[in-house]
């Protein structure tokens, strides 16, 4: 792993539909700076569907990219129980580890090179 320190990007408003798309370009772009990514989620506040979707892709994208990404901070609780109501994970989420680790849990196995 590198030494070098990872962007932050603090996901400071709702990840709704509303927001969705903004928030897809903005990681989209930090991904293709090819640097290690730490998502801070404190201040999120709630998510929905289009929101999980976003979170989801850019995973999946970041392990195309072999680009590491975490998420970081203390999840809402309306946007835990969110994220446990569509799915995502069978209990609400208290923090950005499990949040992380519930993307995970639904993503493929990273291919080996």
């Amino acid at each position: 792993m590198s030494s070098e320190r990872p962007v932050s990007e603090a996901l400071d408003s709702p990840l709704t539909i509303e927001t969705a798309a903004a928030a897809r370009d903005r990681l989209l772009s930090l991904l293709s700076a090819g640097k290690r990514i730490e998502l801070d989620v404190s201040a999120m506040g709630s998510i929905d569907v289009p929101g999980m979707q976003v979170l989801v892709a850019a995973f999946r994208e970041s392990r195309e990219r072999g680009v590491p990404m975490r998420i970081v901070g203390n999840v809402a609780p309306e946007a835990g129980r969110m994220i446990a109501v569509c799915g995502l994970s069978r209990s609400p989420c208290a923090t950005g580890a499990e949040l992380e680790a519930s993307i995970e849990s639904i993503l493929p196995p990273a291919r080996r090179v």
